[in-house]
């Protein structure tokens, strides 16, 4: 049995949907389904119970899920250990960033540091869960959103800022005001931002805690994984969304963003594990981002 069909079989369990899965995986939907078929027949039983919409367990996917599990987290360890032996010595720097990233120059900043710092070789992996990269040894350094899963063996330095706001359509009559209020938006149906299993990314958890405070329930028009999907939903008038400032493409038409009150941050963090020495890359990396910071934070005090 192949470990790339448990490890899709594990996420698939996870996740409960073929489109996230296959996002995961870097793979298409027709292969992973061949892949599940397969896992299948090696093993004799059906193990989701499909349909149009949806993926449902059955009893031999729960049954199953927690060896498979185990299994593919040992071999990752184990491979992340193989890596790590193989990288001692070597002026290696592994980076993963969520795909949210490509929104605040986190490319930029790793190939400005590739370029000013040649000796070293850079691998770049995009993953939507960089917090287990991270933990399994798998990189170095990740860049991620504030996250629940950040914990004590995480050093954390300081990215960037962003802030919510309100993205209307053009042609909305409130558009054109530079902030609006809460209060001015009880009537209004929202696209929210979530993933394909229905998971809210951290800008509607911050603004639906917002909304709880305040005793306002918003009233949901759509659940959208894709950035510029929301954005074109809303060019089109089928509703308003609540993004990261950050986020929104600076190409976008027939939109206008405005200041939500009261105004909610969020953060974006570099993390490296605290209890794990640092290679000549990885401190050089270190550096070379507490620069780039201290140089903002000057620009923003003049």
């Amino acid at each position: 049995m192949e470990i790339r069909l448990l490890q899709e079989f594990v996420s698939l369990v996870e996740t409960k949907s073929f489109q996230e899965t296959s996002e995961q995986m870097n793979i298409s939907q027709s292969t992973l389904t061949k892949h599940i078929h397969k896992l299948e027949d090696e093993m004799g039983v059906s193990l989701f119970d499909r349909s149009t919409r949806s993926v449902e367990l059955n009893e031999y996917s729960k049954t199953y899920y927690p060896y498979a599990e185990k299994i593919v987290k040992l071999y990752e360890e184990g491979d992340a250990m193989i890596a790590a032996l193989l990288s001692q010595g070597k002026n290696v720097l592994r980076v993963a960033l969520t795909p949210a990233l490509a929104h605040y120059s986190g490319i930029e900043v790793l190939s400005d540091f590739s370029r000013e710092f040649s000796q070293y070789r850079l691998e770049i992996t995009e993953c939507p869960r960089v917090i287990d990269l991270l933990t399994d040894q798998k990189c170095d350094f990740v860049f991620a959103m504030e996250n629940d899963a950040m914990d004590g063996h995480m050093s954390k330095l300081l990215y960037k800022i962003d802030r919510l706001v309100v993205v209307f359509p053009a042609s909305h009559p409130l558009a054109a005001l530079k902030e609006v209020t809460l209060e001015q938006l009880r009537d209004e149906r929202f696209i929210f931002h979530r993933n394909s299993s229905g998971e809210m990314h951290l800008e509607t958890r911050k603004f639906l805690q917002l909304c709880k405070d305040a005793s306002f329930k918003p009233t949901a028009a759509a659940n959208i994984s894709s950035i510029s999907t929301i954005v074109k939903m809303v060019s089109q008038e089928q509703g308003i969304a609540i993004l990261h400032q950050g986020q929104i493409p600076a190409d976008a038409e027939d939109i206008f963003w405005t200041e939500l009150i009261p105004t909610v941050h969020s953060h974006i963090y570099a993390l490296y594990l605290n209890n794990k020495p640092m290679s000549a890359a990885c401190r050089a990396f270190r550096s070379y981002l507490l620069q780039r910071i201290d140089r903002r934070e000057e620009a923003a005090s003049v």
